[in-house]
């Protein structure tokens, strides 16, 4: 192969996976941690020089008093952290917002109907959403199934267990849901 050639070769071969790397780097920024086991759904990360050590005071950046109990592990999508929680009169079951700095930006009332699972072990906001980087989605132990836009519009909402029938889980359901393709 002549000298040119092999040049323009490693060139194409440089700008394709420069390429590769800034559209990696920018999924992952736009989807840190978009569900329950994170981003390949190991429960692992790729992030480095974690704190392995916390308490009340070491390694905390910020605190956020939630409205209730909440049994949920919050998602990331860029600046923003969405979890669920049970409202303050215990009824309601919330969506919530906040960026990396702690401040809540918004809270949405997916529906009503909590119960307690198994004592104070959990309560029908225990699912964790899931987030795809356009779009958060709850589902909520009731039978909620929503939609939301970052802004927190709703997009559109589902009662599975009028759909498909009541459920009947001994446990309480805690089910996540799981984002495939669109």
């Amino acid at each position: 192969m002549p000298t040119i050639l092999r040049i323009l070769f490693a060139l194409l071969c440089l700008a394709s996976m420069m390429a590769t790397l800034c559209d990696t780097s920018a999924a992952e920024s736009t989807s840190i941690w978009p569900g329950w086991r994170g981003p390949k759904g190991d429960g692992k990360t790729s992030e480095t020089n974690l704190p392995t050590e916390w308490d009340q005071e070491k390694n905390v950046l910020w605190r956020l008093p939630l409205p209730g109990p909440a049994g949920a592990t919050p998602v990331v999508a860029g600046d923003r952290i969405f979890l669920t929680s049970v409202g303050k009169n215990e009824d309601d079951l919330l969506l919530l917002c906040a960026d990396t700095s702690g401040q809540l930006l918004w809270t949405r009332r997916v529906g009503g109907g909590n119960e307690a699972v198994r004592g104070d072990e959990g309560n029908y906001a225990s699912p964790s959403p899931s987030t795809d980087g356009e779009h958060v989605f709850t589902f909520m132990a009731n039978g909620l199934l929503a939609c939301y836009d970052m802004q927190g519009n709703e997009i559109w909402k589902k009662n599975m267990q009028k759909e498909y029938g009541a459920f009947d889980i001994q446990f309480g359901l805690s089910s996540t849901p799981l984002l495939d393709r669109d």
